[in-house]
């Protein structure tokens, strides 16, 4: 299977995927060299407050798409706006974009993963 897979171009080299999550975040962010300089320190904030933590010591191949799921859970059960959890997905989910890119990974486990919208507060009558 390996052979038909590196003749079809889809083989993946499993040692890249024990690159840790935190290696690759970093390598990814001195590409976004392009971006306005607001948008790169809120993209190194959502990774230093949500993303890290989680994952940052994770194997990039370990990562799975029930692991980001359960992420999402866990920021909405601690309050997070809904917004702010899109953000930290949609960065995670361009950390692994890069990876699938660059042959780290077969697939982003963060594509497709929906955010919740924020159930209305009760008003106080």
């Amino acid at each position: 299977m390996v052979e038909v897979d590196k003749a079809q171009g889809r083989w993946i080299d499993p040692t890249l995927g024990k690159t840790k999550l935190h290696d690759w975040a970093d390598r990814w962010m001195a590409t976004t060299v392009h971006l306005k300089p607001k948008t790169q320190y809120d993209y190194q904030s959502l990774l230093r407050r949500h993303v890290i933590p989680r994952f940052g010591d994770l194997e990039l191949a370990r990562i799975d798409r029930l692991a980001v799921r359960t992420w999402i859970a866990d920021l909405e059960a601690a309050g997070l706006s809904a917004s702010r959890i899109r953000q930290a997905r949609q960065v995670l989910s361009s950390v692994m974009v890069a990876a699938v890119e660059s042959g780290f990974i077969g697939a982003n486990p963060a594509a497709g993963v929906e955010v919740h919208r924020s159930t209305p507060r009760k008003s106080c009558s």
